[in-house]
């Protein structure tokens, strides 16, 4: 004989599996929301948004990665840049400032089109959540995200790939590519923890919330190191640029003539010392034929026109009053009387 009791506690264990089973959806119905702790779209989308946008800041605040990132790439490039006209970069004495300043003109076009996909993946974002949040291709989603997990290897190594067709751009590519994969990683992996959240049962097969945290330091480690590589490459790339074009267009550069009390020996490859023979001028010589190549540290650093190698060398003056400068355009007007 079967008592009530039987009947009743028979009668729980099939209600707890149907139950689950309508938590977890029907083949051709829309899968069922947790009932406990279900937030709304707005709420939901938003959770998944923070939540991808902490995996880049782990290491900082946003802007304290975006100034470091401007600092260094300035750095990197007036490094590349001075090694390529001869000289070391820590003698230019450049500031914080010179730094960010010369990062921003150089990386204006790169940040806005990264300003751009960041807009069409939010404008993407918002569809993929919709969908989700209806149980709209379900079964989809979950394929297309655990597959996109892998990108962190498939992406780099369709760069490496990409780099043996066209090599003179691969030190640029596979940075670039780790970092895409790796982002792309990240967000599959927030994804697929919201599917699990709103559909699944229970917490069956959850992770520990450790897990969850240690990978955002991984990716967000990854990502920070990515992007200083790929900034190193590219700076490097900026600064020889930028270096061959300073000698390409010397004569247009802005012409400087020096004045001194005394001879500084002053010279190189088109430049002219005279002895100013006026009993009235306060100068006793006059140099021209020189370039300025830029101002940091109250140092000028002149280049002479005719400058061609690294032989040739670049000259330092302080800007301290012992010499007085004159600037033209393109280095017109550097001619007078000379004895």
């Amino acid at each position: 004989m079967t008592s009530r009791g039987d009947e009743g506690t028979r009668g729980t264990a099939v209600s707890g599996r149907g139950d689950r089973r309508r938590r977890r959806g029907t083949a051709g119905g829309r899968p069922a929301r947790r009932e406990q702790g279900q937030p709304d779209e707005a709420t939901g989308s938003l959770a998944v948004l923070r939540s991808a946008l902490s995996l880049i800041g782990v290491l900082g605040p946003p802007l304290t990665v975006a100034t470091a990132l401007l600092v260094y790439f300035g750095w990197a490039r007036s490094d590349v840049q001075a090694q390529e006209l001869g000289l070391e970069e820590s003698v230019l004495g450049m500031s914080t400032r010179d730094y960010v300043l010369r990062s921003i003109d150089t990386l204006f076009v790169p940040l806005l089109i990264v300003g751009c996909m960041g807009i069409g993946w939010l404008l993407a974002h918002e569809r993929i959540s919709a969908a989700i949040d209806h149980g709209r291709h379900l079964d989809g989603w979950r394929k297309g995200f655990r597959l996109l997990r892998f990108a962190w290897l498939a992406v780099p190594a369709a760069g490496c790939v990409a780099g043996l067709v066209w090599p003179a751009w691969i030190e640029l590519i596979v940075p670039l590519c780790l970092t895409v994969g790796i982002l792309a990683t990240a967000y599959a992996s927030v994804m697929l923890r919201r599917i699990t959240r709103l559909y699944d049962a229970g917490d069956e097969g959850q992770l520990p919330s450790w897990h969850w945290a240690l990978m955002k330091l991984l990716i967000g480690s990854l990502v920070a190191l990515s992007l200083f590589w790929e900034l190193s490459e590219f700076a490097g790339v900026v600064g020889r640029g930028l270096a061959h074009q300073i000698v390409a267009d010397l004569n247009e550069r802005t012409g400087v003539v020096v004045y001194s009390k005394q001879d500084i020996q002053i010279g190189g490859p088109g430049v002219n010392k005279y002895r100013i023979s006026e009993p009235t001028s306060a100068c006793g010589f006059r140099y021209d034929g020189l370039r300025l190549l830029q101002r940091t540290g109250n140092k000028y650093y002149l280049l002479p026109v005719g400058w061609r190698t690294v032989a040739d060398g670049v000259i330092a003056l302080p800007d301290d009053g012992s010499v007085r400068f004159e600037f033209s355009n393109s280095g017109t007007g550097q001619n007078s009387e000379g004895g």
